[in-house]
This record gives structure tokens, sequence and C-alpha cells, in this order.
């Protein structure tokens, strides 16, 4: 989302400070369904609490950035780790098709 795309549903402007903590909240706290409007939930957090309530949702978007990142790792290392058994059953069957092949 865009600073003057948030200020827009704000009718209001913010400065610089304030809407890249809206950001980082908005890209990654729990709470906020993707589903759902996440921008217009963001908003509506900002109208009905304010900024102190958002600098208090930074701690649970920094979990939930940093369980994404592991995530990612994760995913990364298993497809890495699968890499050469999947490379040894494309050999193995490339190997039975041939011999289908020749036999033929």
């Amino acid at each position: 989302m865009m600073k003057e795309e948030f200020e827009k549903r704000l009718g209001k402007e913010i400065d610089i400070e304030e809407y890249e903590v809206i950001e980082f909240v908005y890209m990654f706290h729990p709470s906020l369904d993707v589903k759902d409007d996440p921008k217009g939930q963001i908003a509506k957090v900002y109208k009905e609490f304010g900024m102190p309530f958002i600098r208090g949702m930074v701690a649970g978007a920094r979990l939930q950035q940093e369980y994404e990142e592991k995530l990612r790792q994760i995913q990364a290392d298993r497809e890495a780790a699968a890499k050469p058994f999947n490379d040894a059953l494309n050999e193995l069957c490339n190997a039975r098709a041939r011999m289908y092949e020749v036999k033929g």
C-alpha cells in the first residue's frame, strides 16, 4: 500500500516516519487478515486507536516477520536436501526408459 493510498483512506496526511511503522505492521502483523481488506483494517485501527496502538503492534509484526523468514529458510533447506534424492530418482527413471527403448 502506498502512503498516498493510506492517506486517502484516512482523509488526512501523515508523516513518513509514521507511515513506515504503519506499513511494517500492515505487511506483517498476524491479526490483519489478508483475505478481508487488510488496507481497510489498518486504516480502521489508526482511526479508532491511533499511532500509539499501532506502535504497540510492531513487536507482534516483528515476530511474524522473523517466523516467515525462518520458514522460507527451512523450505529452502528442505529443497536443497531433497535435490540429490530427486536427481538420483530422475537418473533411475531415465535409465529405465532407456532400457525399455533398447528392448522395444
